[in-house]
């Protein structure tokens, strides 16, 4: 029997900064995706209403992608966070702050 251990113990990206998105009514990402190679995974939290999300290149809607809750936390991986759309869920702004985590 073979066991693949991966332990991830996170620390913040040297020369890379956090971002807020505020999410409206169109499909929005985050400004500057995070293409550094020190730069693993994506902490972010919903900070103010709910969003929905997608990832393989299509609008975000209520009849398409995933809901994200807010107050909920999230870690994702670098590649994921940059192909993410979010909009929000009704018909308030949602903000997302998102902080880079290296290894």
């Amino acid at each position: 029997m073979t066991t693949n251990i991966n332990n991830f113990f996170p620390k913040p990206a040297t020369g890379q900064t956090g971002q807020t998105l505020t999410v409206g009514a169109t499909a929005s990402a985050i400004t500057t995706p995070y293409t550094s190679l020190n730069v693993a995974a994506v902490f972010f939290d919903i900070q103010t209403a709910n969003v929905y999300v997608t990832f393989d290149g299509t609008t975000p809607s209520t009849v398409n992608g995933n809901l994200l809750l807010v107050g909920e936390k999230y870690s994702w991986s670098n590649g994921i966070i940059s192909a993410a759309k979010f909009i929000r869920a009704a018909s308030t702004d949602a903000v997302i702050h998102f902080s880079p985590l290296g290894i």
